[in-house]
């Protein structure tokens, strides 16, 4: 008889209990005790997206960074290699004779000039050596092909000299033999004089 009179006042409490909360969620207490971020359905309407929408452009800025930041080493390491060839290019006499002739049968006289010595610079202009040697190129024809035919390095190995055998477009049959008198100035091979010393004429099958 007693338990029956218990049974019926918890179940009497649990009624009143129920009526008291009425529609309202009954949540577990570790529930209540979840971060925000812990639960979409807990997330506010309309800010779901805030996030999402914050961060594309701290993306962006940060992949543009990215991409200026390796522009600018491949820039500094194109400009690094550049200097160290440019220091390496004029360490032989034949390298230095080679380009300038080269230079003049592509008929850029500007580059061509660059392989003269500082002196040299300073007692025939950039304009005076293009209207001398296009002078020659107008009289005789371009440069079809030249010959390295003689080196000689003086005893201090700061000089050298230079015999080549140049050919132009209209004398076939001749090569103006030109000697090249060179100096190393800063560790590179440059042009002090040229001195021309007639035409040979063409060996047979040569």
């Amino acid at each position: 008889m007693e338990d029956a009179t218990k049974r019926d006042e918890i179940a009497r409490l649990v009624s009143e209990r129920r009526k008291a909360l009425g529609g309202r969620y009954l949540l577990d207490p570790r529930v209540r005790a979840l971060p925000r971020s812990g639960s979409r359905w807990l997330t506010p309407p309309g800010t779901a997206g805030r996030g999402r929408a914050a961060t594309l452009p701290l993306l962006i800025l940060t992949v543009l960074g990215a991409v200026a930041l390796v522009a600018c080493v491949a820039t500094a390491t194109a400009v690094v290699v550049s200097g160290v060839w440019l220091q390496g290019a004029l360490q032989d006499p034949t390298t230095t004779v080679q380009g300038f002739y080269g230079a003049l049968q592509q008929r850029d006289y500007a580059h061509a000039y660059t392989y003269f010595t500082t002196s040299a610079r300073a007692r025939l202009t950039e304009g005076q050596f293009e209207s001398t040697y296009g002078a020659f190129d107008q009289i005789d024809g371009t440069v079809t092909a030249y010959a390295i035919s003689h080196i000689q390095t003086g005893a201090g190995g700061n000089t050298a000299s230079v015999l080549v055998g140049v050919s132009r477009q209209d004398k076939p049959d001749a090569v103006q033999v030109q000697t090249l008198l060179l100096v190393r100035e800063n560790g590179n091979w440059r042009i002090e004089s040229i001195t021309l010393n007639g035409s040979a004429p063409v060996r047979p099958g040569g």
